[in-house]
């Protein structure tokens, strides 16, 4: 599904598109197919629209931290800079939103911070499956400002001619939920089933704890929980809220052993193609959006997935032995570094808390 910030009348007022009335009908058309990669410049004060892809579905936070970012970033130009936002995977799945960025037939796209995994110069970027690499929050930010994340970011940007334009709010942390039995230890994880991520990291790591994985997409996690092929998943507050899990968990325990980010990538022959002015308009209303995104979701969202859940009758389980979680993730990095990521880096990380 697309969606169109854009349409300026005087002193700054964002309108859909389709809703402005001076426009004419061809007017609307025109505006709504250019963008950047299909002009052959972007000269100050030109109209540009950048389309913006993004594979989670309308609605998801990636969806609507995109729209944001949109939304200041006609502020900033004066209406001369707008988006195109296309939600819901219409441009296919990740590997393919990068690989447009690459050739230039797509402006921006919008993905997890752990996405570059899939491409070329991205395999350090695996190491984002690893639980308790971060021991909070203020630990994921200052590693996305560190010159670690940077070198990281380099390799990507290199190797396949994109703009990494920076972090765009943070998500809720992946956490623990249980049906019939509540998780302090690590040995409360032996014989039950989780759905975990395809992914070898988490897999790994559960199963070293004792848990029986399974994986399903993730539009098979409710059936697969509701019929008892899983005795529980991995997943953050917001996803036991909005995807109806705390229907039929019992239990949540709060982990927060992955924490999640949504980040910003730019074709890099668009990014070329900007003015000096444009680019800076881009990077100050993704900054916007990252603390305005993060502001919203600490403060306001996440307090209320909490109240939603204990009003549904789930138990939220605190005291958890978090150092025998963090040990058997230190136990398995030795197989995994050289394999999964790189020699270090998860030491260089971890020395950033």
């Amino acid at each position: 599904m697309r969606k169109n910030i854009g349409c300026m009348m005087a002193g700054i007022v964002i309108l859909a598109l389709t809703a402005c009335g001076a426009a004419s009908k061809e007017e609307n058309t025109s505006m709504a197919e250019s963008s950047v990669t299909e002009t052959s410049s972007a000269a100050a004060g030109e109209h540009v629209t950048l389309k913006i892809g993004t594979h989670t579905p309308v609605g998801s936070p990636l969806e609507k931290n995109s729209l944001t970012f949109g939304e200041k970033l006609a502020e900033l130009s004066g209406g001369t800079m707008t988006v195109d936002v296309v939600a819901g995977g219409a441009l296919g799945n990740i590997p393919q939103h990068f690989s447009q960025l690459s050739s230039g037939t797509l402006d921006i796209y919008t993905t997890g911070v752990d996405a570059p995994m899939a491409v070329q110069g991205g395999k350090d970027f695996n190491i984002f499956g690893l639980p308790f690499l971060f021991d909070d929050v203020e630990h994921y930010h200052k590693f996305l400002t560190s010159d670690v994340y940077q070198e990281m970011v380099n390799s990507v940007e290199q190797e396949n001619h994109i703009k990494y334009i920076g972090a765009l709010g943070d998500r809720s942390p992946r956490a623990l939920s249980t049906k019939n039995k509540a998780v302090r230890t690590p040995e409360d994880m032996k014989g039950i089933v989780i759905r975990v991520p395809e992914a070898n990291i988490p897999i790994t790591i559960f199963q070293a704890r004792g848990a029986n994985t399974a994986t399903s997409s993730g539009s098979g996690i409710f059936e697969g929980l509701q019929t008892g092929m899983f005795d529980g998943q991995d997943n953050g507050a917001d996803a036991m809220v909005s995807n109806g899990y705390m229907e039929i968990q019992k239990y949540y325990m709060p982990l927060d052993h992955t924490q999640q980010g949504i980040t910003m990538w730019m074709s890099g022959k668009t990014w070329e193609k900007l003015s000096a002015e444009q680019q800076e308009w881009v990077l100050e209303a993704a900054d916007y959006t990252d603390r305005t995104a993060n502001e919203n979701l600490w403060n306001v969202e996440m307090p209320a997935y909490y109240d939603a859940m204990k009003e549904a009758g789930m138990g939220i389980v605190e005291d958890i032995d978090f150092e025998a979680f963090q040990a058997i993730v230190d136990q398995k990095v030795p197989e995994l570094e050289g394999k999964e990521f790189g020699e270090g880096l998860y030491s260089r990380i971890r020395s950033l808390r």
